[in-house]
């Protein structure tokens, strides 16, 4: 499968950019290019968490794309579809010197490439030191939803006691809540959301579930209906990432 071809603007009568699958050779090819601009110290284990996440990953549910000018592969990224029919790609991994035509012609051959299947949504989270890929990826036909803003409590800083804090809330485990209520709660939390208004009504609730099943290790005693006053309030789902000990 092959992406529109582009036109590099550098280099006149240089071959166009053909997108293809990877395969064999070209999947380390591929895998090297992605990790190629992380900090040296780095490197190895996002590598190997890579290849964990093909390992893992069903046959069928992620793949590398190249683009290749002639013989040469100049850029790569990494595609992965998830159940809740969404799929998330990763930051394109370039060759120096490559323009941003490049990363364009990769995204679009994602576009194609997923197409084919049941996906409804593709996702990329860049990181600040990945800004400059927004260009290109809206030139490609996504848009930007928002700026994600992430926070963490380290060890030390955890609760002695479970009920070392008081509240009015109690908290309900999955297997002792009705699916149906738990359903209807989650499908109001995207009422006038203000977080990512874009994304209310594009997928079916039993979508959103699966997708945050598939998220890390999922256990059904991590998610918890909140009530207060005997009236269901919201929703908690949390989720156990080993990988990355959170």
């Amino acid at each position: 499968m092959m992406a529109q071809p582009d036109h590099p603007p550098n280099g006149y009568g240089s071959p166009p950019i053909a997108v293809v699958p990877a395969t064999g050779e070209g999947l380390r090819r591929g895998l090297w290019l992605l990790c190629r601009d992380l900090p040296e110290a780095d490197r190895d284990a996002h590598l190997k968490r890579l290849r964990e996440h093909f390992r893992r990953s069903p046959p069928g549910t992620t793949g590398i794309l190249h683009a290749q000018r002639g013989q040469q592969i100049v850029g790569a990224v990494l595609w992965t579809v998830y159940p809740g029919r969404t799929a998330a790609i990763s930051a394109p991994g370039l060759l120096e010197g490559e323009p941003p035509s490049t990363a364009v012609a990769l995204f679009r051959g994602v576009i194609e490439n997923l197409s084919r299947t049941q996906t409804r949504l593709i996702f990329a989270n860049f990181s600040l030191d990945q800004a400059h890929f927004r260009q290109p990826i809206e030139q490609a036909g996504f848009c930007y939803l928002t700026r994600l803003r992430y926070l963490f409590s380290a060890p030390e800083n955890f609760p002695e006691r479970a009920d070392q804090f008081q509240s009015d809330l109690r908290f309900i485990p999955w297997p002792e809540v009705d699916p149906g209520e738990f359903i209807r709660i989650v499908e109001a939390t995207y009422v006038d959301t203000l977080d990512c208004p874009q994304l209310n009504g594009l997928r079916e609730t039993e979508d959103v579930l699966a997708g945050y099943r598939a998220a890390g290790v999922h256990s059904p005693d991590l998610w918890f209906l909140v009530v207060h006053d005997q009236r269901p309030v919201g929703c908690l789902i949390l989720t156990e990432h080993p990988d990355f000990d959170q």
